[in-house]
Order: structure tokens, then sequence, then C-alpha cells
């Protein structure tokens, strides 16, 4: 597809950064996640060994040997999606130009005088032809910069899981672990915490991961690590989305979880299509305030049995 289009056609309509993987990869190599991935590697390669800081391809190989069979799977998949996309573009501007050139040929043949070839919808069938090539180059250009992203953002997050998690993995080996779903803006984690000493948390304010493969694999992992699981869902929280994922997620792993809906409680419609929430919650109080006394007496009892 690179080479069917010239490169000035290619600037003037404003697709060259996602025809390039020259420039696709210089995007990939400059963004901050890869960059701190890149140096989170660099820190675990021997000296002879690493390969030089831009070198995209190099870093990616290391990546990719640092992560589990089934994540390199979804990066296969990635490239794969962006092969075929490929290919589905440049057969679209294939067909598309070939039924231009017959065009213009049938206009300027002396042996006919037909000025609607392609007949009937033809130009409409042309037009569309390019505008999926379009749309497939787009596709082509996400599946691969996602293809080349994914290693760096599993490997970074399993490193800094590791570095974060350290101290709170051996807090959990005494205590309870709880991760904390919900809205990062009110600051309710704060209070949550300083009220159940008794606890250890994965607070996903934490990690100031900014990639959403990074810290969706950071979530998720903490999630798995916990023993309680409390959500909750603000009035201002819009959606509540990763909180429903979160919640899916433990309660497929058999995690126990709290959850405190405040959006059910003012919003009938709200309520209806969060009921699937609250029929996996353990327990459903209405309050923050309900949910730290229901934690507290649970540290109390787990206390007790470990006296």
């Amino acid at each position: 597809m690179q080479k069917i289009l010239p490169q000035g056609i290619q600037r003037f309509l404003g697709i060259s950064k996602i025809l390039s993987k020259e420039e696709i990869e210089e995007d990939i190599v400059n963004s901050s996640s890869v960059k701190h991935a890149i140096g989170v590697l660099r820190d675990r390669t021997a000296g002879s060994m690493k390969p030089p800081v831009n070198d995209l391809h190099g870093w990616r190989s290391r990546a990719m040997s640092d992560i589990s069979p089934d994540q390199i799977h979804v990066v296969y998949r990635f490239m794969f999606i962006s092969i075929l996309s490929l290919g589905m573009s440049s057969v679209c501007v294939f067909v598309g130009s070939a039924t231009i050139f017959f065009a213009l040929a049938n206009l300027a043949s002396p042996w006919t005088h037909s000025s609607n070839f392609p007949p009937g919808p033809g130009w409409s069938a042309t037009a569309a032809c390019f505008v999926l090539a379009y749309f497939f180059i787009l596709r082509r250009a996400e599946f691969y910069s996602r293809a080349m992203r994914v290693p760096f953002s599993m490997a970074s997050a399993k490193q800094d899981d590791v570095k974060r998690g350290d101290a709170d993995c051996a807090k959990a080996s005494s205590r309870p672990t709880i991760y904390l779903a919900g809205g990062m803006r009110s600051n309710w984690q704060d209070r949550v915490i300083s009220e159940l000493p008794m606890f250890s948390f994965f607070d996903p304010r934490t990690h100031g991961l900014k990639d959403p493969d990074a810290y969706t694999h950071w979530d998720l992992e903490a999630v798995r690590k916990s023993d309680w699981v409390l959500a909750f869902l603000e009035e201002t929280n819009p959606g509540g989305f990763s909180l429903a994922l979160e919640m899916g997620f433990a309660r497929a792993l058999s995690k126990r979880m709290i959850l405190v809906d405040e959006k059910s409680a003012r919003n009938e419609e709200a309520s209806r299509r969060l009921a699937m929430l609250h029929s996996i919650a353990d327990y459903c109080p209405s309050t923050i305030d309900e949910a730290i006394v229901i934690l507290s007496l649970i540290g109390r009892d787990t206390d007790v049995h470990n006296g």
C-alpha cells in the first residue's frame, strides 16, 4: 500500500504517518511509556547484551521474552490483524485505481462514445473502494502500533508490579488485602486506608501508569492478588465501566466483594443497569461508612483467628 501512493500524495492526504512503518515506530520509541519500559529493561539486561536505546525491535524482542505465552498470543493477533488490514487496503486501492484507469481508457477510446463508464453505480462503488481503503489503512496503523507497544506495556507493568507490590505482598502474607476500585478524584481511598489499619491495600492511584494496556494489566493483577475488592461507585462517576470490569474479573476469581453504589440509590434507570453488580457482591452497603464498619468487623475476626 505504501508503494502504491507516492510520498507527495501521502503528505497531501495527511496519511504519511499511518502508512509509514518508520514514522509509526519513531512515534512509539519516543513515547514516554515505551521509554520507561526500555529503561526498566536496560536495568535488567547485562551490559554486553543491551541494544541501542532507539532500537525498537531489539528492545521489543527483549520485552517479548519477559511476558507469558498467552500475552504473546495477543501480540501475534494484533500483528495478524495489521497485516490483514494492509492487504485489504491494497486490494481496495487496486480495484478503485483499475476502475478509474479503465474508465479513462474507455473515454479516450475512438471506438466508444460512452460517457457513463463504469455503468450505473460504478463511480459510487469506486469511491467506496477508496473510503474502505482509508479505513483499512487506519486499522492497519492502529493494530501495528498495538503490536509494537503492547510487549513494552506488559513487561513494564510486570516489573512495576514487582517493585511497587513487594511491600504489599509482604503485608498480605499476614494481613488480608483489599483492592480499592472506584473514582480517583474524591480521595475516598485515603479515609478507608487510614481507618482500616488491619488490612493492606492495592490502590490504583499509586502506580502512575498512563498507558491503558499497562494500567489495565496492573489493576487486574492487583485484583488477582487481593482477598477483597471494595468497589465504590460514586454518584459523580460518569459510568463505572472500569469498576464493572474489575468486579467481573474478581467474581471470576471468586474474590469477596463489597459494593457501595450511590448511583442506584438516586437513579432508577441506573439501579436497573447495575443490578448485576449487586448480585455478585457479597455486601451492598448504602454508604462508604457502612462499608468501613463491615470491613473493620471482618478485620477483627481475622486478627482473632490469626492470634
